[in-house]
Parts: structure tokens; C-alpha cells; sequence
């Protein structure tokens, strides 16, 4: 079965660049890599190809296009397999060009195969009070407002989860107890288990390079919080 693309988000600033592919993973079979720039940006972002091309589409390693922002907006990176089971990791760089160093921004390196997270074997294996150990898939109510309980603790099970992604987090219990604040890696318990102790906050943190593919609008190594009483 053809493996799906993968889309990621890049805001980029005025001015004018080199969009390169960079790497892929599978150099003998390199995924393909669709440049747009996002509707709501309308014409302030355009593309400049070779003579012999019409669409902004790389197609291996070291292929390259230009861009110009007329301001700030989003671009849109897709990478597709180009056979059954292709690898779609790949790598792509945006290189600010400029005529001079009044105008000076770092080159930006995309993991474009790691853009929007597959949360299709993400789930959450929750004890919840006078039921037990309950586990749901991404999406899914662990003890929402049709049948609400207590909640005692959980833990996070995500084995495709991206490689440059770090998570970690802690629950706030009800009444004082060791498991309280205490921060736990993915796939470890955190709360408590026929205490009678329901949770009532968690911490979620987020750390590593790809931390703030997940949320735009977060920096690497940010917490985000969320009550549960």
C-alpha cells in the first residue's frame, strides 16, 4: 500500500529565497516535494521555475526553486512517495537571499517528513475510578461527559512517534501524594491506581527539535497545561 503524504507548515518572512531540496532518506527512490503557499496568502508569495517546468514540485536531492514573499505568510511543504511503500523522509532548506548583510536570516533546516504528526497509533491508557485500566484511541473520551468518572492516572502509548520528539508529564492528584508533580516518560504511569485519588491538573511537556512542529505557536521545550477537575 502507497504510503500517504506528508504535509508540513512553514511560516516565512519577506523576502526572497532559495527553497533546495536538501536529503532524503532513500536516495535511490527519493519522494517528491510540492512547494505552495498557503490560499490566505494570495499573491504575496510567488514561485520562479526553470523554462521547462510548471509546477514547483523537486523531485530529488539538490533540486531547487526560488521564491519571493511580498510578506509575511505560509508555505506549504508535501512530500509524496513515488513508489509503493516509498520512504517520504526528507530534507529541505530555505536560504534567505540578500544583496547585501543589511538583511541577515539564518538558512532554516525542514524535516518535511515531520510536519503534521500520524496520531493513528497514539493512545491513552487510563485507570479510571470503579472501572479500571481503560484504553482509547486518539480522539477518543477516556471518561467524557457520557459516562463521567474519576480518573486516577494514565499513560501515553505512541510508537510512531517522531524521532527528534521528546514527552514527558505529570499529573496534580487531589491530595498529596509521591506521584504528584512527579514527571514520567512516554509510556510510563503517572497517578495513581485504587486510591480513591482522582487527578485534578496535568503537565505536558514537549522537547527536542521537532517540538514545535506539533504547535506553531510553541517553542521547544514548552509545557502546556490542562486542568481536569
Amino acid at each position: 500500500m502507497k504510503q500517504a503524504a506528508k504535509r508540513k507548515v512553514v511560516e516565512v518572512e519577506r523576502g526572497l529565497f532559495l527553497v533546495r531540496y536538501a536529503s532524503a532518506n532513500d536516495p535511490d527512490h527519493p519522494p517528491a516535494v510540492a512547494i505552495s503557499s498557503d490560499p490566505a496568502s494570495g499573491a504575496d508569495i510567488r514561485f520562479f521555475l526553470h523554462p521547462d517546468h510548471d509546477e514547483a514540485t523537486l523531485w530529488r536531492p539538490g533540486g531547487c526553486l526560488v521564491m519571493l514573499a511580498g510578506a509575511r505568510g505560509k508555505l506549504f511543504v508535501d512530500v509524496s512517495p513515488q513508489r509503493e511503500a516509498g520512504s517520504v523522509a526528507a530534507t529541505i532548506r530555505i536560504e534567505a537571499l540578500s544583496p547585501g548583510a543589511a538583511i541577515q536570516q539564518q538558512p532554516r533546516t525542514i524535516d518535511a517528513s515531520a510536519d503534521s504528526a500520524d496520531l493513528s497509533d497514539f493512545r491513552i491508557r487510563g485507570h479510571v475510578a470503579g472501572i479500571g485500566d481503560v484504553l482509547v484511541n486518539s480522539g477518543e473520551w477516556l471518561a467524557g461527559p457520557l459516562a463521567p468518572s474519576r480518573i486516577e492516572g494514565f499513560s501515553l502509548e505512541w510508537p510512531s512517534k517522531p524521532g527528534e520528539l521528546d514527552i514527558r508529564y505529570a499529573v496534580k492528584t487531589a491530595k498529596a501524594n509521591a506521584a504528584s508533580g512527579r514527571l514520567a516518560p512516554l509510556g510510563a504511569f503517572a497517578g495513581t491506581r485504587g486510591r480513591a485519588m482522582p487527578i485534578v491538573g496535568v503537565n505536558l511537556e514537549l522537547s527536542g527539535a521537532q517540538a514545535s512542529a506539533l504547535d506553531s505557536r510553541r517553542k521547544p521545550s514548552s509545557s502546556a497545561h490542562l486542568r481536569c477537575a
